[in-house]
């Protein structure tokens, strides 16, 4: 009963646009049927007849060939009956059922005579043939619902793929137009795409068995035109087992609350359909229009096994040059439009990221500069303050030194004072009036006519003690105790008395007593130059006065007259 699928070259033909169509039916009944029980069924053909010619586009007539087999001859198969188409032919890449390509070509592209559908059924079962009414609960099948989903698999939903070997093949060496907007939803892409770039589809394919039995996964994706060339999904029937003829090539099993279809997988007792549903309607639409309404979406290989994952292409329907211009190029799922809003968005807000993040970022090195020069203000503040300290430091120290140097220059007056007076005990002639000048020929120290007169009033009051002391031998010696005692007390005398000392010595009246007239220098800067040493009349050598000081008296070469008397009078002595 099944004819054989004779694949045609591919053509290129132009589309016809057809809103009705003709068909004719050829009815061929068994010998044991009366003509009273035909009736039933000749009703539900006509009724077929007239949705068929309103909802299917072709200029072509349509024949459609039924058979009706009795008890004896329907046992050779299970079930009421089948539909099947009974040639293919090739449009633009795209192998459709015969009805279909003169649908799409507008010619005749088979035998005259011969039918394009033909379709079986058994006269064993109990078939309800009132299409007024609908089915009672316990007859077994609505005829008119049998009739309409039979011819649809002659029409479009039909396709050609087998188990065999553990693996998909399909039949006459390469897919009908069903089967090639077959697809996986999870994964969006075209299952005959793990067939790969240059298929053989007659080999077995172990992943395409994997990818039709996933139950629920398994759908019609097409892209529409007329809705901007968006890809829209249909369910399909799946099992976890291929089974040949009913998996994927009908929709899912109705359930209550659903809307009706025509081509679920089987028809229980009591479901009736009286008319096309909207699904199968837009597959119907969809396969006239391949390959323009096929997604470029094929599933890589490797998508279904362990681990895979599909990689989709871009969904862009292709131009056979007769379409109405509205078409739109398509990226995935989205047009060309709608993927340049979703570029633009992204990049503005990338843009908005990058900005925020430079903010940030010049905000946080304000924040590290005005740190660091605060760290720096306070360093620079640090060290002013050391250096401050510092300089304090060193103006105390300084004070310090010049209070040393103070004290010791008053007790080096103190001492050569007290040297003069020594020497004003004895009798010692002045070796000179006139004073001894520094290297450089220049006289330092108080160059007054006073310091000159004191000279030689001590000169004549050293000269008056030592005649009065030849006359008593013992005074000078008590002298001499006495000159020492009285060094030694001085010595230890308090700052006070120093100063004192130092205060009574500067307002000693003073009197020339040099021959030259040159004035004479200052007695507290020369007597530091020499160490005056007193010996007592046993010659025993006593100590040093001023001697601590003269070391750190500045000025040289010049000696003051008492000094000089001092030194004359003890190396005269000696």
């Amino acid at each position: 009963l099944l004819c054989c699928v004779r694949a045609a070259p591919t053509r290129f033909a132009k589309r016809q646009a057809v809103s009705g169509s003709e068909f004719r039916f050829e009815v061929t009944w068994p010998d044991d049927v009366p003509s009273t029980d035909r009736l039933g069924f000749e009703n539900c053909i006509a009724e077929a007849k007239r949705i068929l010619e309103q909802s299917w586009p072709s200029a072509v007539p349509v024949h459609v060939q039924i058979i009706f087999l009795n008890s004896h001859e329907s046992a050779a198969f299970s079930g009421y009956g089948f539909g099947r188409f009974t040639l293919t032919r090739a449009i633009d890449g795209v192998t459709h059922t015969i009805a279909a390509a003169e649908a799409i070509s507008g010619e005749e592209l088979h035998e005259p005579g011969e039918p394009e559908v033909r379709c079986v059924f058994s006269m064993a079962p109990l078939w309800h043939v009132d299409f007024a009414t609908a089915p009672a609960f316990t007859e077994a099948v609505d005829f008119f619902t049998a009739l309409l989903h039979e011819i649809m698999h002659g029409l479009v939903f039909a396709g050609l793929a087998e188990e065999r070997e553990g693996g998909i093949v399909y039949g006459g060496g390469t897919p009908l137009a069903f089967d090639r907007f077959v697809g996986s939803t999870s994964r969006e892409c075209l299952i005959d795409g793990v067939f790969g770039a240059n298929p053989t589809w007659t080999t077995p394919n172990a992943e395409a068995l994997d990818a039709l039995t996933t139950v629920g996964d398994i759908a019609f994706l097409y892209v529409d035109a007329n809705a901007n060339n968006q890809v829209f999904s249909i369910p399909l029937f799946s099992t976890s087992e291929y089974r040949g003829g009913v998996s994927i090539y009908h929709t899912p099993e109705w359930t209550s609350g659903q809307p009706r279809r025509l081509m679920v997988p089987s028809l229980t007792n009591n479901y009736y359909v009286r008319e096309l549903d909207d699904d199968l309607l837009r597959i119907q639409a969809a396969i006239l229009a391949a390959p323009r309404s096929i997604p470029l979406r094929p599933c890589p290989k490797g998508t279904f096994s362990a681990g895979g994952g599909a990689q989709l292409s871009p969904t862009v329907a292709p131009d056979d040059g007769q379409g109405d211009g509205d078409s739109e190029a398509r990226i995935g799922s989205l047009s060309i439009t709608t993927f340049a809003i979703i570029v633009a968005s992204a990049s503005i807000l990338a843009l908005a990221l990058i900005i925020t993040g430079l903010c940030f970022w010049v905000r946080s090195e304000r924040h590290r500069l005005r740190v660091e020069k605060r760290r720096m203000r306070g360093e620079i503040d640090e060290r002013r303050v050391h250096k401050r300290f510092e300089a304090q430091q060193l103006r105390r120290e300084r004070q310090a030194q010049r209070a040393r140097n103070k004290r010791r220059f008053s007790i080096r007056r103190f001492h050569s004072k007290d040297a003069v007076q020594l020497s004003d005990r004895y009798e010692v002639p002045l070796a000179s009036a006139t004073p001894a000048a520094a290297p450089n020929g220049q006289f330092y120290g108080t160059s007054d006519s006073a310091m000159a007169r004191s000279a030689a009033a001590s000169k004549q009051r050293s000269l008056g003690r030592v005649v009065t002391d030849r006359s008593d031998p013992s005074g000078a010696q008590n002298t001499s105790k006495h000159a020492s005692r009285h060094a030694s007390r001085h010595a230890s005398e308090p700052r006070s008395r120093v100063a004192a000392s130092q205060s009574r010595l500067s307002s000693q009246d003073r009197t020339p007593g040099f021959e030259s007239g040159r004035q004479s220098p200052s007695l507290g800067v020369h007597r530091a130059q020499t160490k005056p040493v007193s010996r007592s009349p046993h010659g025993s050598r006593a100590t040093a006065v001023g001697s601590q000081s003269a070391s750190r008296t500045p000025t040289r070469g010049v000696q003051s007259p008492g000094l000089r008397a001092h030194n004359f009078m003890h190396y005269g002595s000696a």
